[in-house]
């Protein structure tokens, strides 16, 4: 590992670490009731409804069937439905006690406290394992605590939830508090010092958004609850090794492999990391913010925004409506000196409703559970306001034409148009088998899509993974030959790829395996005012042999005329077709979409144009 940025600092860590002191107590009435009034009657309505929801059914009940049917048949989704909203109902009801103030809430609360504390584990059933990519073990081994994603994220909730209401908790007795303080050095502190937990790092193994996301919890609470310099001094040269490892997976040009919807946990957690390091330690790392990395880093997600629109880019696990931008997205702006991320946020804030600002929403909803998050958009707000009067308005990409290079991610924004395509390989962080796929969107609109991913099961990461419709290159803007999909590895790969102005090519026959027959397959995309063209050059081994059906994902519904070969997709616009082939046949299925995930983005049915093209070397598309 080459990248030494953090861990450059170890040997100047102050001898006085400072507590992390973020946001005000509820104590603090002044600030407290200086609050817009937009999230104390939101926080307080949704506190009503949560009370209700607790005399009427209780606590949402995390029963051990639950989390063994991940382990029987892959279904993560009945476990964390619980798991979260348990979290979710005590975050509402702390939130609702800091604003209000007069000890209505404290009962639940101590109640959601202790439910939290007797949990068998922190962590969810599909990360119940100690070694990476080994099976989840049926259930959770409480004497050896798991420090994943979500232990983490209930770390974060119990050490503001003690932060912020300790003085009154303690009022009703010291035990509550106690028994946070027991329980986050069982299953955080001592694990995160003595266990190696993969995403930790190890020299050159890759890292993932677990890495920065991780530690921004330890570190909140390490430095948030009581401890000694000499154990706080241990965590930060842990979290400075890790943070390198993290780093050293991107470019220089800042690209997140994972996609826009992964930015949220990885970028913006890595901000936290640093901000929360530089706030307990003088600055020590405030540098860091100067690289040019750092700062590509930040701005990655201003790049991948449809201009004047809610939709993203999505490569791999993405789903395009990825979240709009605000308060952590501002703060990054602001610390890498970025006027125009700054006001990309400060415009998304302003235009997002209440619950959007407080609970950052994305596809995933993974972000819904975490307080820290939800504290920071409300003690910003007046700052992002005051700031959006002054800062010159700047909402368009950075650049019109963007080249990431260490991803093989190329972006063209022309009139009406805007397009992305993939010539990088089939390994990233949550892959799927794209190389050589495309995006279009015409007028903010969704044109010819990538579908994202499904709810995650067992499946979604395990040796089955490519058996899922959503991650196959045939549901992606790719050609089947001879009916062969791609296959996935970073041996199946873009080569020959040359960016120009408006414009990539590439040959993505590597990304085939050699049962495909073909000895090359050159592509080019090409963005102007008037639309995009795809240009494709086919060579197989086999003449005899030689079979293209071009899928195409659209959103809405096409209608083909085999005539002229034009493809009308419903308001969208028209997609042209020109083949040299010997047949060509233009067929279209329809796609029920019955998952919730892919439900938040997409209608109930999508479609998948097939364009059968016997012996052809040439397949030319005219989007419209």
């Amino acid at each position: 590992m080459n990248e030494t940025t953090f861990t450059s600092f170890s040997d100047r860590i102050p001898a006085s670490l400072k507590d992390f002191t973020p946001f005000a107590k509820a104590s603090d009435r002044n600030t407290w009731n200086s609050i817009s009034d937009e999230f104390r009657n939101f926080i307080l309505e949704q506190a009503e409804n949560a009370l209700q929801i607790l005399r009427s059914k209780g606590w949402p009940q995390l029963n051990i069937s639950l989390w063994h049917d991940f382990y029987k048949n892959g279904n993560r989704v009945n476990f964390e439905n619980h798991h979260f909203n348990r979290r979710t109902l005590l975050i509402i009801l702390v939130l609702a006690e800091c604003f209000e103030h007069k000890g209505r809430f404290l009962e639940d609360i101590t109640d959601g406290i202790f439910l939290i504390c007797e949990e068998s584990g922190w962590h969810l059933p599909a990360h119940n394992s100690y070694t990476r990519d080994t099976p989840q073990l049926p259930y959770p081994d409480s004497s050896r605590p798991i420090f994943e994603l979500f232990a983490g994220e209930t770390a974060n909730l119990l050490s503001l939830t003690w932060y912020l209401l300790k003085e009154e908790l303690d009022a009703d007795s010291p035990m509550i508090c106690e028994r946070i303080q027991y329980e986050l050095e069982r299953r955080i502190i001592t694990p995160y010092l003595t266990e190696h937990f993969w995403w930790m790092g190890n020299n050159d193994e890759p890292m993932c958004n677990w890495t920065p996301w991780c530690t921004q919890n330890a570190l909140l609470a390490a430095f948030i609850l009581p401890h000694s310099d000499e154990l706080r001094k241990k965590i930060l040269q842990k979290a400075f090794y890790s943070l390198d490892c993290f780093l050293k997976d991107y470019g220089e040009d800042g690209c997140c492999s994972e996609g826009a919807e992964y930015y949220r946990h990885a970028g913006l957690t890595f901000y936290n990391a640093c901000d929360i390091i530089n706030r307990v330690t003088d600055k020590l790392t405030k540098s860091v913010y100067s690289i040019p990395k750092i700062k590509n880093i930040a701005e990655y997600i201003l790049n991948m925004n449809i201009p004047h629109s809610e939709y993203f880019f999505n490569f791999a696990d993405c789903s395009p409506r990825a979240g709009k931008s605000g308060t952590r997205e501002f703060l990054f702006g602001k610390a890498v000196h970025s006027d125009a991320l700054c006001s990309f946020a400060a415009d998304q804030w302003k235009a997002s409703s209440t619950e959007e600002k407080l609970f950052n929403l994305t596809a995933d909803k993974l972000s819904q559970s975490n307080m820290y998050y939800t504290l920071q958009s409300i003690f910003a707000d007046r700052e992002i306001l005051k700031e959006l009067q002054g800062l010159q308005k700047k909402t368009e990409p950075l650049s019109r034409n963007i080249w990431y290079k260490s991803t093989g991610v190329f972006i063209v924004h022309k009139g009406i148009f805007s397009a992305a395509a993939k010539a990088g390989n089939n390994a990233d962080s949550h892959n799927h088998n794209d190389t050589g796929s495309f995006i279009l969107y015409k007028n903010g609109e969704p044109f010819i899509i990538d579908v994202g991913v499904e709810n995650y099961t067992q499946k979604t990461f395990s040796p089955q993974r490519y058996e899922i419709w959503t991650m196959q290159s045939s549901y992606h803007n790719l050609p089947e030959l001879n009916g062969i999909m791609q296959q996935d590895g970073k041996e199946f790969r873009a080569e020959e790829v040359k960016t120009e102005e408006n414009s990539i090519s590439m040959n993505i026959a590597k990304a085939y395996p050699s049962s495909a027959g073909i000895k090359y397959y050159g592509r080019k995309i090409s963005v102007s005012e008037e639309g995009l063209d795809i240009d494709d050059s086919i060579v197989f081994n086999d003449k005899d042999r030689a079979l293209t059906v071009m899928n195409l994902m659209v959103k809405e519904k096409p209608l083909a005329d085999s005539g002229s070969m034009t493809i009308t997709v419903g308001t969208a616009g028209s997609i042209r077709v020109k083949t040299d082939a010997s047949e060509t046949d233009i067929s279209v299925e329809p796609i029920e979409i019955t998952d919730s995930r892919l439900r938040r983005t997409w209608p109930q049915t999508i479609y998948r144009i097939k364009i059968k093209a016997e012996n052809a070397s040439q397949i030319k598309l005219t989007a419209k």
